[in-house]
């Protein structure tokens, strides 16, 4: 109950709050809470509609990301970034939907260099200007290749991909589906 009126307030205060809080609470988060608990109300907060300040909730998620990786529990980050796929593709408008999943995939990136691009991502969202595609498809293709994942998360990936019919995710739903033909011939 705390820790949502906390979110709450990460929303509805001005930005030099937000960003105090968004310091902290990662820490807060990890020290009071199960991973998988952690990652239900960090997620949820992320996808949520209410979010004034999408770009503050962004690296809030990255930071949480960080310690959860340095727990060890990088293979339940990937496995939680392809179950929520769904819920960060049906964001609206297109341009924010965009920005939240490249944002997931650099957030769960293990490579120092991938997670790097946050800053490029967060810094586009506070200028409102739509985000590049290749900063949508570099992290997804690292997330792919580099994390071993099996071809059941890669068929999900292609499908909640495929469901959503706006340019940048049908052509990574049919590369995800090349890739997925290649690994099984």
């Amino acid at each position: 109950e705390r820790i949502t009126s906390l979110f709450l307030r990460v929303r509805r205060w001005g930005r030099p709050e937000a960003q105090r809080l968004e310091r902290v609470l990662p820490v807060i988060l990890n020290l009071y809470f199960p991973p998988r608990q952690v990652l239900n109300l960090v997620i949820s907060e992320f996808c949520t509609t209410q979010n004034t300040h999408p770009e503050l909730v962004a690296t809030l998620f990255h930071n949480v990301f960080a310690l959860l990786q340095a727990r060890g529990f990088q293979t339940s980050l990937c496995d939680w970034a392809v179950l929520s796929m769904s819920s960060f593709v049906q964001r609206t408008p297109l341009a924010l939907s965009i920005t939240c999943l490249a944002s997931l995939f650099v957030s769960v990136a293990s490579d120092p260099l991938i997670r790097s691009l946050l800053l490029f991502i967060v810094d586009k969202a506070q200028m409102t200007l739509p985000l590049d595609p290749a900063l949508l498809w570099l992290p997804i293709w690292h997330f792919i290749l580099s994390e071993s994942l099996p071809p059941s998360s890669r068929q999900m990936m292609a499908s909640v991909l495929g469901s959503v019919r706006s340019t940048p995710y049908v052509e990574l739903a049919r590369l995800c589906s090349d890739l997925n033909a290649d690994s099984t011939a």
